[in-house]
């Protein structure tokens, strides 16, 4: 098995055109291909993307690198800090609307505060709107945490069986 790593935005028929040989084997072979790169839009590839490319007839290996070794190790490094990365980038979205709120309540709690919304009860109703959107955000921003931790999860399984396969 090979890995390929589109280097411009393309097409999944352009790719596939210039992936396969003419004949009979380069139908099963794309088959295959589709198969084992599930993950991808069949619409539009963009670039960086990576697929593996089966050892089969009709299958060009050029431009490839071998999925044993490095190149598998790199792809599965790849995956996993871009997955680090967003779930450090959710974090901080969700401590950021964390802090927002405590800031935010931390003020309407001092006695001016309290007296004016006393005074005002269509401003008190704004700020009970504010707070339950607030509240609605940092469940928003608990459950992607929540998400891109399952993520994380299924991809480490996900790679754990592919190298399986691979190796």
């Amino acid at each position: 098995m090979q890995l390929f790593i589109v280097k411009q935005d393309t097409t999944w028929q352009a790719l596939s055109a210039r992936l396969a040989q003419p004949g009979a084997p380069a139908t099963a072979a794309l088959e295959r291909l589709r198969a084992l790169n599930p993950h991808l839009d069949k619409t539009r590839l963009v670039s960086g993307s990576m697929l593996l490319l089966p050892d089969l007839p009709g299958m060009k290996g050029e431009q490839t690198q071998s999925v044993g070794g490095s190149a598998f190790e790199g792809f599965s490094a790849e995956v996993n800090n871009g997955l680090a990365y967003a779930a450090k980038r959710v974090r901080t979205g969700a401590d950021a609307v964390a802090a927002d709120r405590a800031n935010v309540s931390g003020l309407l709690r001092g006695a001016a505060a309290k007296r004016v919304l006393e005074g005002d009860p269509q401003l008190k109703q704004q700020v009970d709107e504010a707070d339950a959107q607030f509240k609605a955000d940092a469940a928003r921003a608990q459950d992607a945490a929540k998400q891109v931790e399952a993520m994380q999860a299924r991809a480490t399984e996900a790679l754990a069986a592919l190298a399986r396969l691979v190796s």
